[in-house]
């Protein structure tokens, strides 16, 4: 039996929780380690691609209209922490500070 679409979010929130988690974790020995935030965003961004274009249409259906306009802001608040993060990175920023974004 195949995962459903629900029980493959839930998963993918401890995975990308986890990541993010495990590079915090690793922070004191530099950003050299940046693999798991790299991996967590990425799968973020396509959980919030599969929220959207799976998810959203039938909440839009069922005249969810407030949750979905939460939901959405969210999305976009995390997508531009991500890109931030992303910058921070690429810059080489200060182990803290980076942490601190997360």
């Amino acid at each position: 039996m195949s995962e459903t679409l629900g029980a493959a979010l839930e998963r993918e929130h401890r995975e990308i929780d986890g990541g993010i988690e495990a590079f915090i974790e690793s922070l004191p020995g530099g950003l050299d380690q940046s693999e798991p935030l790299l991996r967590a965003m990425s799968g973020l961004r396509r959980h919030i691609y599969l929220e959207e274009e799976f998810l959203f249409p039938p909440l839009r259906e069922a005249g969810m209209m407030v949750p979905l306009f939460v939901m959405l802001r969210q999305h976009g608040e995390l997508w531009q922490a991500m890109d931030g993060l992303a910058a921070q990175l690429e810059a080489g920023s200060h182990a803290d500070s980076v942490s601190a974004s997360c």
